[in-house]
């Protein structure tokens, strides 16, 4: 009793004391940490947002830290302790407040850079301290646990020792209670089950008690008469047992008989199978068995595969391919694999369907393997895949179109609210009084009481305020030519960006205009020259934002070669040639930039083919496919590096009529 009081003091003393201070201890260690992550993001992605949550992780762990009970006389080294963190945690928080907001507004600072670096590691000091409390409670806890295993295996020793007695005792009597009452009447079955295995049927057991002995005697008595009728019974039957015998041997027969007909339709469909069946030794993968599909797929005749294993003629592609299937057979007993690679006898790789049932044949484990060829369905899916693939890149590229739409009329919002403000700004300086102010300077020149000084001052200071007047208008003036280019690119982009596939009515020379538009004020920056001789045909409808598209990349790639070439008249000359025998039109877009080689003539519309630094090598091989999609082609041709580069659109058109109304 005093030891199960004992156990019970320390259990309860663990549950109510100790475990609740590690619970406290931990929730102080997790705070401390969380908040010294905190203080790092903080410094490190410069938000105060962080900053604050690491001080509210501070303000739980004292709180936490505070709610710490050890008050008694064994936990006196750990009231220290605590007494110590708190102290230096207080300290800890009062210099995060103050360090850390000044170091997010001036991250430059390399001051106090240098003493937050101090302070973050004073932090981690602080947190090796919380750490050492905690393992010091953990250490009592689990010191006040052990007494109480050591006590529950005394207590477990001593019951044990009872138990054993007790047991022993009560062992003895019944050893004598069993000795009088049943070895007695035991002996006396065992003596009649002597004679009984004698065959000496017609003893009997003297029954003397009517308890379980005395039944059993009883069950025996009439187990014995029992087997004497049967012997009797056994005696006439016997003489029928021949024909029994031969009964039996004729169905033998029969089962044979069964058994060789299903072996024979099992070889006509096994040879006559189109798919591929093979059988082979499970122990070793001896090939015993093999129809005609195996030579053609595999491409070994059946006395080259006979008695060889898969590893002997190479058909596993990887090393251990059999070893997984005969684990899978001695685990389930078959095995089945929708995407099998195999091997031929030419070395090409074959997916198959491989289907594997474990069978037994003499008394020895076999495989039947049914191979089903798949290549050339698995050539399929990766063409679909493909198809597929390029379909999601189409359909990426058109969601690329519409964000540039919506953000280009975002932009030409943006541009209209700026131009307003210009035209306000234009008008404001336009009516300015200012220009008065040369007829006032005048004015105190004619009057001769004014001092002449001053009169020299005023008339300075209104021509300094008439040219900056001047200038400040010749600004505003280019500002509004800059705006409204801006807006007439944004809208040419706006017409590019629409339905590609859609055919506007339209003169070819607007197109390509519209194309040099976007890249003009590019040029005069650079001091280059941009010609541009319209051919004046009649409009017709073209695909114009497939079109502006490969005439804006032409340009693009013309004004790179230009820039990086040494000639001193950097020119681009663009002019359209009509064949009207052939209803086509030949856009020439030609440049004396830094041509193109004779080796990469033929690759330059090749995917992936760039001779720029930066290049992807992907613009000219779209351009060229986009051209073909129209019915026509995209030519280069150059007379060698330094010599330029001229690129030929041609295109296609029929004279269709104009809808109704147009």
């Amino acid at each position: 009793t005093y030891a199960n009081l004992k156990i019970q003091h320390h259990i309860r003393e663990a549950n109510t004391v100790h475990l609740p201070q590690v619970r406290v201890a931990n929730s102080v260690t997790n705070e401390f940490k969380n908040a010294l992550r905190f203080f790092q993001d903080a410094v490190t992605l410069g938000e105060a947002e962080f900053l604050n949550k690491g001080q509210q992780r501070l303000k739980a762990a004292m709180q936490a830290l505070n709610q710490l009970d050890l008050e008694r006389e064994e936990d006196l080294h750990l009231l220290k302790q605590q007494q110590r963190c708190q102290a230096e945690l207080a300290q800890y928080i009062e210099k995060t407040s103050t360090v850390y907001p000044k170091l997010i507004s001036n991250m430059e600072d390399k001051a106090l850079l240098e003493e937050a670096g101090k302070l973050f590691k004073r932090g981690e000091l602080l947190r090796d301290h919380l750490i050492q409390l905690q393992e010091e409670i953990y250490n009592q806890v689990k010191k006040q646990l052990d007494e109480v295993q050591l006590a529950s295996a005394r207590r477990l020793r001593d019951n044990i020792i009872t138990a054993f007695s007790i047991a022993l005792i009560a062992l003895i009597a019944v050893y004598l209670i069993v000795r009088r009452f049943i070895l007695y009447p035991l002996q006396e079955t065992v003596a009649f089950a002597r004679q009984f295995g004698a065959g000496r049927f017609g003893q009997r057991i003297p029954v003397r008690r009517r308890d379980e002995i005395g039944v059993l005697a009883l069950n025996l008595n009439y187990m014995a008469e029992r087997l004497q009728n049967t012997i009797r019974e056994l005696e006439h039957q016997q003489e029928h047992l021949e024909e029994l015998v031969k009964e039996r041997t004729r169905e033998l027969e029969e089962d044979i008989q069964r058994r060789l007909q299903a072996e024979a339709r099992f070889k006509a469909a096994f040879h006559t199978n189109p798919a591929t069946m093979v059988i082979s030794k499970l122990e070793n993968g001896e090939i015993v068995e093999l129809n005609d599909a195996f030579t053609r797929l595999f491409g070994y005749t059946r006395e080259e595969a006979i008695g060889k294993t898969g590893y002997e003629l190479n058909i596993y592609l990887e090393d251990d391919s059999r070893e997984v299937i005969k684990e899978s057979l001695k685990t389930t007993g078959r095995y089945f694999n929708s995407d099998f690679k195999l091997r031929n006898r030419e070395g090409e790789t074959l997916h198959t369907v491989l289907a594997c049932e474990l069978l037994k044949i003499d008394d020895v484990n076999h495989i039947l393997v049914v191979i089903i060829d798949i290549t050339e369905q698995k050539r399929m899916e990766e063409k679909l895949a493909e198809a597929q693939k390029q379909l999601l890149e189409n359909a990426h590229l058109a969601g690329k179109a519409e964000v540039a739409t919506e953000v280009l009329h975002n932009v030409g919002n943006v541009l209209n609210s700026v131009g307003v403000t210009v035209s306000q700004l234009y008008q404001t300086i336009e009516h300015s009084r200012i220009k008065y102010l040369d007829a006032a300077v005048a004015k105190l020149k004619e009057n001769a009481q004014v001092d002449s000084k001053l009169t020299s001052f005023f008339a300075k200071m209104s021509e300094s305020l008439l040219r900056e007047h001047e200038d400040i208008t010749n600004h505003i003036n280019r500002l509004r030519d800059f705006t409204q280019h801006i807006t007439d690119i944004i809208s040419l982009q706006q017409t590019y960006s629409r339905n590609v596939e859609f055919k506007e009515h339209i003169a070819i020379d607007e197109i390509v205009e519209n194309a040099i538009n976007i890249h003009r004020a590019s040029f005069e920056r650079h001091g280059m020259q941009l010609e541009f001789i319209p051919s004046k045909l009649p409009p017709r409808f073209w695909q114009r934002a497939k079109i502006l598209q490969i005439i804006i990349n032409l340009i693009r790639n013309a004004k790179d070669a230009l820039l990086e070439s040494q000639a001193p008249d950097k020119k681009l000359k663009i002019w359209i040639v009509h064949s009207e025998d052939e209803n086509m039109v030949h856009i020439h877009v030609k440049d004396n930039g830094i041509g193109i080689s004779k080796e990469n003539l033929d690759k330059i519309f090749q995917h992936g083919f760039t001779t720029k630094k930066h290049g992807h090598g992907f613009g000219l091989h779209s351009c060229a496919n986009i051209a073909r999609e129209m019915g026509g082609d995209l030519t280069v041709r150059s007379e060698g590096e330094g010599k330029g580069a001229e690129f030929i659109l041609s295109l296609s058109y029929q004279d269709e009529p104009l809808p109704a109304g147009v």
